[in-house]
């Protein structure tokens, strides 16, 4: 079974072969490109067997996970239903399995590969220490993602400098930027941890229409500061601008990550300042302008201590985190995808993927322990589906 690329994918630093995030020039940048494009940790796979839909591939210390959610990609094959990107069911040193229906049963051999797979992201524009990303899916708007990691001395080395633009020709050629650079100049600032080499824990959650990016918050490991690129879930048809950059508006001070709120705090109203931006409104007129992240708690808070529920019943929220067109009370222009939210503080292990009954069914969510100005809290971001389903 080949999963789709709007298929959520999750990586985390500590994954064998995963790139390693610090202070060091373009440490972020190899992070985001490893995720959204590359893939890491590719092994050859000998053979693979399949028996009664299953199959069984076997790579030497290939090191992957069969956590849900962590994917894997499969190259090389001449059966091409072995091909593709893969939930492993199970892991021994050198072996793991997945499901493999319609695929006669026996022993396929050839130049194949496995790693984990990207998000299938490209990159049309590549410079020093600079990259431009643009989106696989033909649904996504055109918005694209810049990537400054090229700073190397002050508080600046703990940051990489992003601008979403709506195009460009080269890596230092673009227009129709988000924050514009009158309203953030140089861009939003994306954390990378504390000013020293020592490597620094990070998450990677996407598909191939968005992507979160947390990294280590401060000196706590158990907390992560959150950011984010890509499309917003529209609610009005033809919204050709409906993406955001979600970041901090100044730099970290080196040592410590006061004021970096990115796309979630405990506040969920962000329309102070152009730290979550959309290329223009709704109507698709004029420039850049902030856009307001509305919680579904009273007073927007979303994801505070003390709204805990009767027994050990976990209530995660039906309403999802909304996206208002400037700031509140605008329009509600749509949702922040795949985000769903705890009622009260951090119910679940941090970065252990939990499986909640719904409604709508078992739904897989990914804790995310945040930190933040305002406060701590827990984000959850669903692995089970298409975000824009």
């Amino acid at each position: 079974m080949t999963l789709p690329t709007s298929q959520p994918n999750y990586f985390d630093s500590s994954e064998t072969g995963a790139p390693t995030l610090n202070n060091v020039t373009a440490s972020l940048l190899e992070v985001i490109r490893a995720c959204a494009k590359n893939g890491f940790n590719s092994k050859t796979v000998t053979s693979i067997a399949v028996a009664s839909g299953v199959a069984t591939a076997t790579a030497a210390s290939h090191g992957y996970s069969a956590t849900y959610g962590k994917l894997l990609l499969i190259e090389g094959s001449g059966e091409a239903l072995l091909n593709g990107r893969k939930q492993p069911l199970s892991v021994a040193t050198n072996t793991f399995t997945f499901a493999a229906p319609g695929v006669a049963d026996g022993t396929y051999t050839g130049t194949m590969s496995a790693k984990r797979a990207p998000l299938g992201w490209t990159e049309p524009h590549t410079g020093t220490n600079v990259a431009i990303f643009a989106r696989s899916a033909p649904e996504a708007t055109a918005m694209l993602l810049r990537v400054n990691d090229s700073h190397a001395n002050g508080s600046t080395v703990t940051d990489a400098r992003i601008v979403m633009a709506e195009s460009a020709t080269d890596v230092d050629t673009y227009s129709g930027l988000a924050p514009t650079a009158a309203q953030v100049s140089g861009g939003l600032y994306w954390h990378k941890g504390p000013n020293s080499a020592t490597a620094k824990q990070w998450c990677v959650v996407g598909n191939d229409r968005f992507i979160w990016v947390f990294t280590q918050y401060g000196s706590t490991v158990s907390l992560l500061a959150g950011q984010g690129f890509g499309d917003i879930v529209p609610y009005y048809a033809g919204d050709a601008y409906g993406a955001l950059v979600a970041g901090a508006s100044s730099a970290g001070s080196g040592t410590s990550t006061t004021g970096r709120i990115g796309i979630v705090d405990v506040y969920g109203l962000l329309s102070t300042s152009y730290q979550v931006s959309a290329a223009r409104a709704q109507s698709g007129s004029g420039t850049a302008q902030p856009q307001a992240l509305v919680g579904p708690r009273a007073g927007g808070i979303v994801g505070g201590a003390g709204f805990q529920t009767a027994g050990s019943t976990v209530v995660i929220s039906p309403s999802p985190l909304h996206v208002n067109d400037g700031a509140a009370p605008g329009i509600v222009r749509g949702e922040v995808p795949g985000v769903r939210l705890p009622m009260f503080n951090a119910p679940f292990t941090h970065l252990v993927p939990q499986t909640v009954v719904t409604s709508a069914g078992d739904r897989v969510f990914l804790p995310i322990n945040f930190g933040s100005q305002g406060g701590n809290g827990q984000i959850l971001i669903e692995l089970t589906s298409g975000w824009y389903d």
